[in-house]
């Protein structure tokens, strides 16, 4: 994606339990992905929304996993102190064809959420 490109933002909550296990921005390319936020708030999927402007299927190229104090915005989203690191973890995600279709920053609340990071090699 190039810079100055138009792009859409979703800010999205997500939690379990009755709690906030993190909160994102979410970058779509458009005019691709255009219009995309009345899908997926319909379904409530980004993965179904996907689906039906035609990607049925994505990758991760890239996770980029760290520990940083969040701001007073996302610490409130989180409903946890400021003063308690979350981890933060930017990705890109691109169709099958390797086009990036999402850069997303995520802040997960680090006491209630483990991540798993799993490394299939082709050889």
């Amino acid at each position: 994606v190039r810079t100055g490109s138009t792009v859409l933002h979703l800010q999205v909550v997500g939690d379990g339990g009755g709690q906030p296990l993190h909160v994102s921005d979410r970058f779509f390319p458009c005019p691709r992905f255009a219009g995309l936020d009345d899908l997926v708030r319909r379904s409530g999927s980004i993965t179904q929304a996907f689906a039906e402007r035609g990607v049925a299927d994505y990758t991760r190229r890239q996770s980029r996993i760290s520990a940083r104090l969040p701001d007073a915005d996302v610490a409130a989203h989180l409903k946890q102190p400021a003063a308690r690191p979350a981890l933060y973890v930017s990705s890109v995600n691109v169709d099958p064809e390797g086009v990036p279709i999402e850069y997303a920053c995520t802040w997960f609340a680090g006491d209630r959420v483990t991540l798993t990071v799993d490394h299939d090699h082709v050889a």
